[in-house]
Formats: structure tokens, C-alpha cells, sequence
């Protein structure tokens, strides 16, 4: 596989699989780290438990999965959209590439023969700086 995709465009066999960016992971697992740090020191000290221990190992979980889980996928016809579980929450259809921009930190999907535009819950920030640039160099590419 080339560079993430800088050089090909995704087939059936091979989708781009944009991956969340990384902030969004360091963020919550820190955020995680510390609260169930904290929360294990005050239990130690009170000697009681406490059910906010759970906040930060689902915390710390969210922020693994952040990191190990792809945002999006896009395929010749299709763009995915997943949770953080792996499942597929939504899917928008398009003809070809010229059909999809990226504009105010969303991308759209143009339909030329209802001539509207359907604008898509991927937002720009959410996405790995690399995979987005990759994304937008596909886009250009084929118009």
C-alpha cells in the first residue's frame, strides 16, 4: 500500500480508512489516566469504593480506541461513517470523486441529478492532519 493513499485511489478490495486524529485519543486516555489515578489514591485513603473508578477506565478505554479505531472509509461509490465500537453508523453514496469537496471542516457530497449538495457528519477536525490531506489530494485529483 502506498503512503496511506497519496498515490491510489480506493477500490473495493482496498478502501482509504481515515483514522480519528490523535489528539482526541491523548486527550481522553490522559483525562482517563488521572481520574483513575486520583480515584484509586482517594480510595486507598478512604478505604471505601468508589464508582467513579469506572469513569476512568471508561475513559481510558474511549481514549484507546480513539487510537486503534478507523473514523471513516471511503470506497469507489461510498463513504462509511463508524463508531468508536467499529460498527457502521451511516453511509453516503456518490457517483465519482468529483462529486465530494471539503469545505468549512465538512466534507460534501454533491448529487448532480437532483443538483443539491448533502452535507455529511465527518468533520475535518476530527480527522487525522495526514489522512485529510490525503483525502483532499484524492478529491483534487480528479476534477
Amino acid at each position: 500500500m502506498a503512503d496511506h493513499i497519496t498515490d491510489f485511489l480506493p477500490t473495493e478490495a482496498e478502501h482509504f480508512k481515515a483514522r480519528y486524529n490523535p489528539w482526541l485519543g491523548g486527550i481522553t486516555v490522559a483525562a482517563g489516566v488521572i481520574n483513575l489515578t486520583l480515584r484509586i489514591w482517594l480510595t486507598l485513603l478512604t478505604g471505601g469504593f468508589s464508582g467513579h473508578l469506572i469513569v476512568g477506565i471508561l475513559l481510558t478505554v474511549i481514549g484507546i480506541l480513539y487510537f486503534t479505531r478507523h473514523y471513516f472509509s471511503v470506497a469507489p461509490n461510498r463513504i462509511t461513517l463508524y463508531n468508536l465500537l467499529g460498527s457502521a453508523v451511516k453511509r453516503y453514496t456518490f457517483v465519482s470523486f468529483e462529486d465530494l469537496s471539503i469545505r468549512n471542516n465538512k466534507i460534501f457530497i454533491a448529487d448532480k441529478a437532483d443538483a443539491r449538495e448533502t452535507k455529511s457528519n465527518i468533520t475535518k477536525c476530527l480527522m487525522h492532519p495526514k489522512d485529510c490531506e490525503a483525502l483532499q489530494k484524492m478529491i483534487e485529483s480528479q476534477k
